[in-house]
This record gives structure tokens, sequence and C-alpha cells, in this order.
């Protein structure tokens, strides 16, 4: 009986096989991965814990680590669940000089948003959110809770200077945290007049605290609402939303 050699192992020899890997490689692997989740879930834990000398000291290494896609909120479980509510409105001025009320841009989202989760309104809601942000210079809890602490001992000095030096970077870059609201304002009323027809825009913004749940039907209290209008700005060229 002739046998045929394939051609694919022609010309080897026994000792060509590939070498067995040593179990010691997949031993190394998993203490790699462990010490990686290891790593993880500490980074995680110091983001989320309440303000504390660990955090204060990683905050930049800690969120460059965990930005932008494994950032981690967990206020819906803390004892103040969740944070404001905000609503953004516009008021537009025409080429002509006649100007709009305030119009909530922000409530039909919802309501669209509510009847269909897969709205393209769940994404403009997204765009409202970034750009109220960063337009209200949102902070972290960390320099919130310095604040407080000098709102408590007003004669530290050391402290007031640290909260200051703050402030004075939050001023410095308010005209850059404003841009992203200005466009977005020139982009609701280039939908509402017409982009040709548009000459200014004025956004304002109402923050609403959240009730406690067993007051989630209660009318909402004017005195609670927290109002931030702006001045008029031109409006830019964006395209309509």
């Amino acid at each position: 009986m002739t046998t045929t050699t394939p051609p694919a192992f022609e010309g080897r020899r026994a000792d060509d096989a590939p070498a067995a890997v040593h179990p010691w490689a997949f031993a190394g692997l998993a203490v790699a991965l462990a010490a990686t989740l290891v790593l993880h879930f500490v980074a995680t834990a110091i983001s989320v814990f309440p303000p504390n000398p660990a955090s204060a000291a990683h905050t930049a290494s800690v969120h460059g680590y965990l930005a932008p896609y494994f950032v981690q909120s967990w206020r819906l479980f803390a004892p103040d669940p969740g944070g404001p509510s905000f609503v953004l409105l516009v008021q537009c001025r025409g080429t002509d000089g006649a100007t709009t009320p305030w119009i909530d841009v922000t409530t039909p989202m919802f309501e669209s948003t509510r009847a269909n989760r897969l709205h393209p309104a769940q994404a403009l809601h997204r765009l409202n959110k970034g750009a109220i942000g960063h337009m209200l210079g949102i902070r972290d809890a960390f320099t919130e809770h310095l604040e407080a602490k000098l709102a408590a001992d007003p004669d530290n000095t050391a402290l007031r200077e640290v909260v200051e030096a703050v402030t004075r970077r939050d001023d410095a870059s308010a005209e850059a945290r404003s841009r992203p609201l200005m466009r977005l304002a020139s982009a609701y009323c280039g939908g509402i007049l017409g982009p040709d027809a548009l000459d200014s825009v004025r956004p304002r913004i109402d923050v609403f605290e959240i009730p406690p749940f067993s007051r989630r039907h209660d009318a909402i209290d004017p005195s609670q609402v927290r109002t931030y209008e702006y001045p008029w700005r031109a409006a830019e060229s964006i395209p309509p939303l």
C-alpha cells in the first residue's frame, strides 16, 4: 500500500511541530488581567467616593483613565439623588427688529423622547446638556466641597486663595464656555425664523431642583427655580435645527 504525504507536510520533520505553550504563560496572562481589573475598579471607586484626600490627589490621573468611556456616576443611589433639571429657552430677534417671546426648546424634546425612545431628539438633548454644562461651568464635587468649607470658615485665608484661583480660572474661560450655547441658540432660532431672517439670539437657562420622590407630583415652586439669562449676541451662521 502506498501512502502519499500531503503537500502541506512535505519536507517537514517531527521536530518542526509548534512548541507547546508553557502553563506559566497562561498564569502570567491571568495575573495581568486580574491586576488590570483591580486597578480599574480602584480608579472607579476613587472617582465615585465622596471628596477625600485620595480623590483630590489622583483626580487628574483617574479622570484621564476613565474618560470618556468608563466614567461612572452613582448619584442615583446617593442621599441626594440625581441633580438639577435644566431647561433651555431661546429668544430670537429678526433682521426686521421683531423679537420672539421666550421659546422652550427642551420640553418638546422630552415629550418626543417619551413618545419614541429612538427619536432623534435624544441626540439633541445631549447637545443641550453639554452646552448648558459648559455655560454654567459645572465644577467637580471637590471644588464645591471647598466652597462649602470656606462658607463655614470665612477667615481661612489659605482656603480662600484656592477658591479664588478656581473662580479666576472659570471667569477666564467664560467666553469659550459660552460658544457652544450661542451656536445652539443660533441653530434653534434659525429653524424658527429662518437663517436669512435671523439677526441675534439670547439664551436662558432655568434650573429646577429635583424634589424628593414623595413630592414628585407637587407643582414646581417658582422661588426654587434659578434663572440664568444671557445678553443678546449676533447670530452665527449655523444650519437650523
